[in-house]
């Protein structure tokens, strides 16, 4: 199946606002009709299926360029049957990320029935505070992002990227990228235009991630996960995705 490759935030910020799988459907289709490694533009997909291109007003503005082609992976906004897949991807990154960071016995003890019940509830609670992002590949969720309002109290900083995962396999591929840039478009559609993230202290890969995204260190905490089990972990901060994160997706002129 052809679905939607990762786009720029602005592009992001319009797919979420579509059924996705309408836009797949008439992609689908013109493809069919071409040669076997004929790519239909999206400009012709979305003016064919009658969808709108604006980006969220108050957000990013507007833009002069849809995604260009269609590829077999895609962003789309996670729903309560997203729950399994999601738990299997947080278990199973867990499991290849943390190994020397967190003891062994804790992360053999996650269980991923425990994190579907939570993630079908965090997902089908209509005041959830936050957004759930997934990467979908030919309809398997490898990874995701989860954002919203910061939890840390009185701070200068409005917005958080709760937790971000991929399956070790699929690293590499740009998704990363993408889901933290689909976190910041969904909460500057909300008027949220700074984000912090946790991360464990010893992380290096996921450290040096974030820096190349021009995340700044801002500082560290001791993070309790029960059982006796504590590590510490640092935050680093976009004060203005707008001007970070966001800005090479900014319309030009």
């Amino acid at each position: 199946m052809i679905s939607i490759r990762r786009g720029t935030a602005a592009e992001i910020a319009v797919l979420f606002e579509y059924d996705r799988r309408t836009v797949r459907r008439w992609i689908n289709r013109d493809n069919a009709k071409g040669d076997a490694g004929h790519r239909v533009p999206l400009q012709h997909a979305f003016a064919t299926a009658g969808l709108r291109t604006e980006v969220v007003e108050g957000c990013l503005g507007g833009f002069n360029s849809l995604l260009e082609w269609a590829t077999p992976a895609m962003l789309r906004v996670a729903t309560a049957a997203d729950a399994p897949a999601i738990a299997r991807v947080h278990v199973a990154s867990w499991r290849t990320t943390y190994p020397g960071m967190l003891p062994d016995s804790y992360l053999s003890a996650m269980d991923v029935q425990d994190y579907t019940s939570r993630w079908a509830r965090a997902l089908s609670n209509p005041v959830s505070p936050g957004a759930v992002t997934v990467v979908d590949e030919d309809g398997d969720v490898v990874g995701f992002a989860s954002c919203g309002r910061q939890r840390d109290g009185r701070q200068p900083y409005e917005g958080e990227l709760y937790a971000i995962y991929l399956l070790q396999e699929v690293q590499g591929r740009g998704y990363g990228r993408a889901l933290v840039e689909a976190s910041a478009t969904r909460l500057a559609g909300q008027r949220i235009t700074s984000m912090v993230v946790w991360v464990l202290r010893d992380n290096a890969h996921a450290r040096g991630f974030y820096e190349r995204l021009g995340g700044a260190y801002l500082r560290k905490r001791e993070l309790d996960f029960g059982f006796g089990v504590t590590a510490m972990e640092v935050s680093y901060l976009w004060a203005d995705t707008l001007a970070t994160l966001l800005k090479r997706t900014a319309p030009a002129g």
